[in-house]
């Protein structure tokens, strides 16, 4: 009885070490963060409902950059995750270092259409769309693209003010489905339509 109790309570203090250790990752590598709750990580408000991911991030971003930090870190449950601020950093790792950074931790289903998008792909999938789009998407075909989008943006502006010039009542979603469309036959293929 006695041995099966110190077995469990040296599991015990173990596991607490192990995950106090992972807690520690950015303490160690001397990135600045804020302190993890036991287990949860950063992910407490979460699980109680008090806050979304996107108001944590958000308050994370601001507090640390008031700080002066260029970036940060926080634990999602037991494992670190890096949290850039500093916009060169951010910029470099889209273009430099994007080969470190492939996994996002997102819901990924390979069975889900929704799911093969870049930012949800991971591995050599994510590698060989990345080489595909890439060159897609240079500032010089992004700067062509803009003009394109802001006159497509006019003749939207257009259509919805005829519509309540007329004082009728009309479906906002059927014009922005043909204005994405729009939008994506002139950028992708030189298709005008109207």
């Amino acid at each position: 009885m006695a041995l099966s109790l110190a077995y469990v309570v040296i599991g015990v203090i173990s596991f607490i070490i192990y995950v106090k250790w992972r807690q520690s990752y950015w303490k160690r590598k001397g990135v600045p963060s804020s302190d993890a709750d036991f287990l949860l990580g950063d992910n407490t408000k979460i699980f109680t409902n008090k806050e979304s991911l996107g108001e944590i991030s958000v308050k994370r971003y601001k507090k640390f950059k008031a700080q002066g930090q260029k970036h940060a870190g926080f634990y999602n449950f037991l494992q670190p995750v890096y949290f850039p601020i500093d916009t060169d950093i951010i910029k470099h790792i889209m273009q430099q270092d994007a080969n470190y950074f492939a996994s996002h931790a997102t819901y990924n289903n390979p069975d889900d259409v929704l799911s093969k998008h870049l930012f949800a792909l991971e591995g050599e999938r994510w590698k060989d769309l990345r080489a595909k789009l890439t060159p897609a998407f240079t500032s010089g075909k992004l700067k062509m693209m803009f003009e394109t989008l802001t006159n497509k943006t006019v003749g939207l502006e257009n259509a919805v003010a005829k519509m309540v010039d007329k004082k009728e009542a009309f479906v906002l979603k059927e014009f922005l489905c043909n204005f994405t469309t729009d939008v994506i036959a002139s950028c992708g293929f030189g298709i005008e339509s109207d």
